[in-house]
């Protein structure tokens, strides 16, 4: 035994030493072959077989090719075959060829309802920039074309090789019958006398092909030097005539063609290239298009690879254009002069003079460093020397992506898939397991239509039934089991990946979520995901389950019936020809169907603004329209005619092929080349197993399709955020270690890479912690930018921002976030009860602080009326609770920073005080920044900044800001306190003559009221007469300052005013169905006593903000 086991672990040791004679004697005494000898037989053994089946492959190609000699049918198939690919190129050649007529057909019917024409003038640019003249010309136009004068505009005066041009547009309305606007225009010439002798000449829109343009690709150079650059130019121009553009490199140009096929490469270059340096060296002559002032430019890697890539790029094609070759064309002598890169400054005849002068200008620039940044496309007209009819027609930023291959995104999502795998094979084996069972269940179908079980006793009748209801019973349970598992699988997938881009995306900047937009990102959350999972759980099983089928049945049924295979596919050749044919012709129908007006079925849209419908009295309007909607449905169109004719035409095609190869079969039965109950067998199998591959192409958009999606979903997965969501290595403090004192230093910021469209520029401030800041300006000066930056949803591009003396970039901005707090004016409330949306900042929170945060925002008895209480959804609520309800959201975080962005902007009178009385709470002991538009909010604040145009123009507080006489703040002080005094006006008389004609109304409508009210009458009297004494003692205006806050008794005044007023108004004699007076008069002078007795000492800080 222990000399068997050494022999063992010896055999064992001999497959690590393979050439060791010793171990394979050994094995051998033990009466087995070496491992090396069996692996050499194994391979030698697969050889074999595959060679085998190679040979009898052959053998079916030869067998066919010797039947289809004398069998017609059968070389018919074979041709079929043979013609099929050629048939598939073909139709791909007419779908670009068509598509391009679509958009060719387009176009034509945009310019049918708005088309312009260039005029060639004979006057020149001064006199027909004159607007008399202008006038007269349109007028002319439109005497001579017989079309109204709105209908013609006159825009894009240039001057061009000496010669004026001018471009008119006529357009028309989209349900006009009248000729089309290109045709109209067509019609235009110029006449002996009058205003239309000036056009020598017109060209219509559209009258010139598109690929007869002429482009080239230019980048432009930044940084502060292109300044300078751009002045050298300027002077240039206005020196020596010559044209004045920004400097610019030309990469490539000039290149003709279609204007989409350019900036499409032009777009894919900009992708894939980074910003590239430029190193100027000299100043010489350059030959891009004609002799030109430039600074030479040192050759690089970076600017080689730029021209090799966009040249590479250049959708050329060595098919001739009627087989579907593209349009773009280099220009050859462009190219033969090589790649000479230097920096355009100027186009002229004779620049040598101008070259000496600006080579002065810009000697300091020599050997200076730009960097390319951007991609511009211009159309460019090489007989312009001026370059004054030149445009550009798209620009794109140097992005340096690499576009992801569709492996590499193949290879990213199978790793997210990987733990699915196996339950995504088991159901792939089940479902081909399903179609090989399927395929016994149809075997033992055949069996009882052929009639064997004829004469059998009743027990096996029932058992060969059991037997197929088990056969067919399993079918149904594998395909079951097997979809199941796939869409378990699908869910998993996509909840993975759906959890992790979302993690992702709340952890992104601001700035890229802007700039993508919620829609497009919830769609690349929601849509996209999915997409790309269905690549693994569908398409991937269904096109492993089409190979099996494949193979076991086709492969099959060629190695023993070669001759009805290849008919087979001669048929399913036919199958295809047939329905590819009719598909376009039901296409090319739908794309020509007659253009209705397309209008919504706005029954839900008119129902959900039924009062607008009604105020307007619109109502017969919006039911003719819809109407109209849903009478469109029942025209019937040219496609659905020749919908009917395909359907006959897919219906013939496909039964045809079953006959002809049923009748074929039929023929090699008599043959005795195959049995007749084999006939029905393969010929199904041949269709069923052949049909898939009709839908391949179908398949292959799905895989363009994943390629997209899945680009999408791994750049949110893999960008990393301009600022980091959480870094805790950075000022990390407790909220209590926080005091709030914030200061910028010379801080700029702007939207995008333009220096000179920043929306802040050169912001110097010091806000003390504790203290009340007021922001105030116009809108788009830069406040609530301000507050971006105030909460780092943004970094400036300059300067600093600093909180407690440390920048906020060296902040961990979570820490920021809970030392922030912000009240928008927006009413921002989540799906959930009101006790959610209030803990949404400190979910942790208890009930009790809760309604002390409800308290202190004055919205603890708005919510405990409610049936439910806290409980309450906070959508319910009023515009008024929302914003209270943001409110103390911000009150339970507790913050040491307040930012209020025009929290009370969008409320009414009432909902106001409630906000502004919370408010005033909310600021106690906290640093807080307010934009406020309406000035009362902030005359306490102890700072108050005037913005204008990114600017601070003015600091100070509200006093001080007053005595600066001309100054902004007290500029729009006076502003508001005018509006005030209209709408005071337009309110309730203020004078006191208007006063006493009240009360004396008021005296004459006493006999009508009851006895029981005529003290209250006669206390509103008194009150009116009251009012006219203290409106006449305050008849002449306060000061500035002393307006600014209207005294109590004035205000009380006013008051007893308005509601003595409302009486006098519902004591008017009322309509028949209307309630009678004296019910109208208690409600009005009991809301009148009610004001009149209210205790008014508390509401002075009200009264002063509606005095502003």
């Amino acid at each position: 035994m222990q000399g068997t086991r050494s022999a063992r672990l010896r055999c064992g040791q001999a497959k690590h030493v393979h050439h060791s004679a010793g171990s394979e004697a050994q094995c051998r005494r033990l009466g087995r072959e070496p491992r090396t000898d069996m692996r050499k037989d194994r391979r030698q053994n697969g050889c074999q077989r595959a060679m085998g089946l190679l040979k009898r492959s052959i053998e079916g190609f030869r067998n066919v090719a010797e039947a289809s000699k004398t069998d017609p049918l059968l070389r018919a198939a074979n041709w079929l075959v043979v013609i099929f690919p050629f048939y598939n190129a073909a139709g791909s050649l007419c779908s670009v060829h068509y598509s391009r007529y679509l958009e060719s057909r387009k176009k034509r019917l945009a310019l049918a309802i708005s088309c312009g024409a260039q005029l060639q003038l004979s006057v020149s640019k001064e006199e027909a920039e004159k607007d008399e003249w202008q006038i007269e010309l349109l007028k002319a136009i439109a005497e001579e074309l017989k079309v109204p004068e709105t209908r013609l505009t006159l825009q894009g005066l240039t001057e061009a090789r000496g010669k004026t041009f001018l471009r008119v547009v006529l357009s028309r309305p989209a349900e006009s019958d009248s000729a089309p606007a290109s045709a109209v225009l067509a019609a235009l010439r110029g006449t002996a006398s009058g205003p239309l002798s000036a056009i020598e000449a017109v060209v219509v829109d559209g009258n010139r092909r598109d690929e007869h343009k002429t482009y080239s690709l230019w980048l432009n150079p930044s940084g502060n030097a292109v300044e300078a650059l751009q002045k050298a130019v300027t002077d240039l121009s206005s020196k020596y005539g010559g044209p004045s553009f920004a400097p610019h490199l030309t990469l490539l140009g000039p290149i003709k063609g279609e204007e989409q096929e350019v900036t499409d490469f032009a777009k894919k270059f900009a992708v894939q290239t980074a910003p590239i340096p430029i190193q100027a060296e000299g100043l010489g002559l350059g030959s891009s298009f004609f002799r030109s002032i430039c600074l030479e430019v040192k050759s690089s890697p970076e600017l080689l690879a730029a021209r090799a890539l966009v040249s590479s790029l250049v959708p050329t094609s060595w098919l001739p254009a009627f087989l579907g070759g593209r349009s773009c064309q280099l220009d050859a002598q462009s190219e033969k002069l090589g790649f000479r890169p230097h920096i355009s400054l100027g186009y002229a005849h004779g620049p040598a003079k101008a070259r000496d002068e600006v080579g002065k200008e810009t000697a300091s620039l020599l050997e200076t460093s730009f960097v390319a940044k951007e991609l511009s496309v211009w159309e460019t007209d090489l007989e312009d020397f001026t370059c004054k009819s030149w445009k550009q027609v798209a620009s794109f930023k140097l992005e340096g992506k690499t576009p992801p291959s569709f492996w590499r995104l193949f290879r990213r999502f199978a790793a997210v898939a990987a733990p699915e795998f196996l339950q995504i094979g088991v159901g792939t084996g089940l479902s081909i397991l399903g179609n090989v069972v399927a395929e016994k269940a149809n075997a033992h179908d055949m069996t009882l239509f052929s009639g064997k079980h004829a004469g059998k006793s009743n027990s096996e009748l029932l058992g060969i039934l059991g037997q197929g209801l088990l056969l067919w019973g399993l079918v149904n349970q594998l395909f079951d089991w097997s979809r199941w598992l796939m869409e378990s699988a699908g869910d998993k997938i996509g909840c993975r990946l759906r959890g992790e881009l979302f993690e992702r995306l709340i952890q992104q900047d601001v700035k890229w979520i802007s700039q993508k937009g919620a829609d497009e990102l919830y769609k690349t959350l929601m849509q996209r995901t999915d997409n790309v999972q269905r690549v693994f759980t569908r398409e991937i099983p269904d096109l492993l389950n089409m190979v099996s089928k494949l193979v076991t049945n086709v492969g099959l049924l060629w190695f023993r019936k070669p001759r009805l295979c290849a008919f087979g596919f001669g048929m399913f050749a036919f199958q295809n020809i047939g329905f590819g044919i009719s598909d376009a012709m039901l296409q090319v129908a739908q794309d020509h169907d007659a253009v209705t007006e397309e209008i919504k079925e706005n029954a839900l849209e008119v129902l959900q603004n039924f009062r607008i419908v009604r105020a307007f009295a619109r109502e017969d309007r919006e039911k003719q329209a819809f109407l109209k909607s849903i009478r469109q449905k029942l025209t019937r169109k040219m496609s659905s005619y020749v919908s009917f004719l395909t359907d006959i035409g897919s219906w013939f095609t496909g039964e045809f092929a079953f006959q002809v190869a049923y009748m074929y079969g039929g023929t090699l039965v008599n043959l005795k080349y195959i049995g007749a109950e084999e006939v029905r067998e393969a010929v199904g199998k041949v269709f069923k197993t052949t049909w898939p591959l009709y839908r391949l192409k179908h398949r292959l958009r799905t895989k363009m399709t994943f390629a997209a999606d899945a680009e999408a979903v791994l750049e949110a997965l893999e960008r990393p955020p301009a600022i980091p969501f959480e870094d805790t290595s950075k000022h990390n403090p407790a909220p209590a270690e926080i005091k709030g004192h914030i200061q910028a230093t010379s801080m700029s910021f702007s939207y995008t890479e333009d220096t000179e469209a920043a929306v802040l520029k050169d912001l110097t401030f010091t806000i003390p912690a504790g203290s009340m800041v007021g922001l105030v300006g116009p809108s788009g000066c830069g406040k609530s930018t301000l507050f971006n930056l105030f909460l780092r949803f943004y970094d400036p591009q300059s300067g600093s921002l600093e909180i407690d003396g440390i920048s906020l970039a060296n902040w961990n901005p979570q820490a920021l976030y809970r030392a922030v707090a912000w009240v928008s004016q927006d009413q921002c409330v989540f799906k959930g009860s009101v006790l959610d949306n209030i803990r949404y900042g400190v979910p942790d929170a208890s009930e009790e602080e809760v309604l002390r945060a409800m308290r202190e925002a004055d919205l603890y008895d708005d919510v405990m009326k409610k049936p439910q209480g806290v409980a309450t959804p906070a959508s319910e609520l009023s515009g008024g609770q929302k914003q209270r309800l943001s409110i103390a959201r911000a009150v339970l975080t507790d913050p040491k920073i307040l930012l209020l962005d025009e929290a009370t902007s969008a409320l009414d009178t009432v909902s106001e005080r409630k906000v502004q009385k919370a408010l005033e709470s909310l600021m106690k002991g906290r640093t807080v920044i307010a934009i406020a538009h309406r000035l009362s909010t902030i005359m306490n604040a102890n700072l108050i900044m005037v913005m204008e145009s990114g600017k601070i123009i003015e600091q100070g507080t509200h006093a001080e800001l007053l005595q600066k006489v001309g100054g902004k703040y007290a500029n729009l002080v006076q502003q508001q306190l005018a509006v005030d005094d209209d709408s005071a006006k337009a309110e309730t008389a203020t004078d006191p003559k208007a006063v006493e004609d009240c009360a004396l109304t008021l005296e004459q409508l006493r006999s009508r009221v009851p006895a029981d009210l005529l003290g209250e009458v006669d206390a509103a009297v008194k009150a009116l007469k009251d009012a006219a004494t203290t409106l006449k003692q305050e008849k002449k205006r306060l000061a500035l300052r002393e307006r600014c806050m209207l005294g109590s008794r004035k205000w009380k005044a006013a008051t007893t005013l308005r509601n003595a007023m409302r009486a006098i108004k519902l004591m008017r004699p009322p309509p028949s169905s209307g309630p009678s007076p004296p019910l109208l008069l208690e409600r009005a002078l009991s809301t009148a006593s009610e004001v009149a007795t209210e205790d008014l000492t508390a509401q002075i800080p009200l009264i002063r903000h509606h005095s502003e």
